[in-house]
């Protein structure tokens, strides 16, 4: 790893240092593993994954994401979503992408909220 990289990755160690605890709302991408990698690193046992299901995402993508999360060894919940009951983004509504990440995002919270050590 060359310098300028290994200084943000100290970075982001230090300010991940500072937290009591994660929740990665985690796809299995490259930047939400690397969140929840670092995470773990920094905070081990109080880094949690969350990955969302929507009933249209192909469930390989959910099960890639479950197996890094066993590799890197953090607690994962999957949360199952279906944007098809929000009527916006059944229609295509203008800002559908917006009511859809909205919503996503309101799910995770949901976590959160139940996650003593995600609040803490």
């Amino acid at each position: 790893m060359n310098n300028h990289l290994r200084q943000k990755a100290e970075t982001l160690n230090e300010i991940l240092g500072t937290f009591k605890s994660t929740l990665i709302a985690f796809s299995g991408g490259v930047d939400s593993s690397l969140w929840l990698k670092s995470s773990a690193d920094t905070i081990p046992s109080r880094a949690l994954a969350v990955t969302i299901q929507p009933v249209l995402c192909h469930s390989g993508e959910v099960a890639a994401a479950r197996g890094e999360t066993g590799e890197i060894g953090v607690d994962h919940q999957i949360l199952a979503f279906n944007s098809l009951i929000y009527e916006e983004i059944r229609s295509s509504h203008k800002d559908c992408c917006y009511r859809l990440k909205k919503n996503l995002a309101e799910c995770t919270c949901e976590v959160f909220d139940r996650e003593p050590e995600a609040a803490s």
